[in-house]
């Protein structure tokens, strides 16, 4: 068994009777199992990959996405034109509103508002790392936006903005508070690759200290050596435990 294979099987939870394994959308199903028609924030979508499998999974959701780039906004319109259940926002979210400069690459993956870290170039591909310029983009707080969406309880929030996670989520303080999000599904960078990037530490206090437990680690990728660089946390409110 690879040394991947081994820490999957560490971390991975067994949610009720069946073995989730390195699959979080089989644990997303079981903790979302009574949720008829769930609200899903995809913050950091890309090209919208998360959001085609959390439909499959969930055909009856309704998806809020947020992508800043302009060009990588517009290839996910095209991509679910036509799908009511999904708008993308062209907007950042964080922890305060503005704008800010997105730093781009040419693999769109690995765009961020934070300077690339020392680790970046040894740990990006070739084809993502390179510069793709800067433009000025509008940074929201999520707390607001829902309320002008006129959404009272979001049932996952996935956030996937390579280093500015703390941020996003901070911009949630008042749902979190209120335990008005279900699940939270949060990329955790271990590895320097992004100047000021969120702690996981950091990112599991705060959870922890809204009210919120780890239910599992998933989709690890490690430096050379037994070194985690980065993996996606999925936090569950206390209400939805047990």
């Amino acid at each position: 068994m690879g040394l991947k294979k081994k820490i999957l099987k560490l971390v991975s939870p067994r949610p009720g009777p069946k073995r989730a394994g390195s699959d979080p959308y089989a644990l997303l199903a079981y903790v979302l199992r009574g949720v008829e028609a769930p609200v899903v924030f995809d913050v950091g979508c890309n090209e919208g990959e998360s959001s085609a499998k959390l439909l499959r999974l969930m055909p009856r959701a309704r998806v809020e996405a947020f992508e800043p780039s302009p060009a990588t906004a517009a290839r996910c319109r095209a991509r679910f034109e036509g799908d009511s259940r999904w708008r993308v926002h062209g907007v950042a979210l964080g922890s305060e509103a503005g704008t800010m400069r997105l730093r781009m690459h040419a693999g769109g993956a690995t765009d961020s508002l934070l300077a690339e870290g020392e680790a970046f170039g040894a740990l990006t591909p070739a084809a993502w790392a390179a510069s793709g310029g800067e433009v000025e983009v509008q940074v929201r707080r999520g707390d607001e936006v829902a309320a002008e969406l006129g959404i009272e309880r979001i049932d996952l929030l996935k956030t996937d903005t390579q280093g500015f996670d703390d941020r996003v989520l901070r911009g949630f303080s008042g749902m979190l508070s209120r335990g008005a999000i279900g699940v939270v599904y949060s990329e955790m960078i271990f590895s320097a690759l992004y100047e000021g990037q969120a702690a996981p530490h950091e990112i599991m206090r705060m959870m922890a200290g809204f009210g919120y437990r780890l239910a599992g680690l998933f989709d690890v990728h490690c430096e050379a050596g037994p070194v985690v660089a980065w993996c996606d946390g999925m936090f569950v409110h206390g209400s939805l435990v047990g």
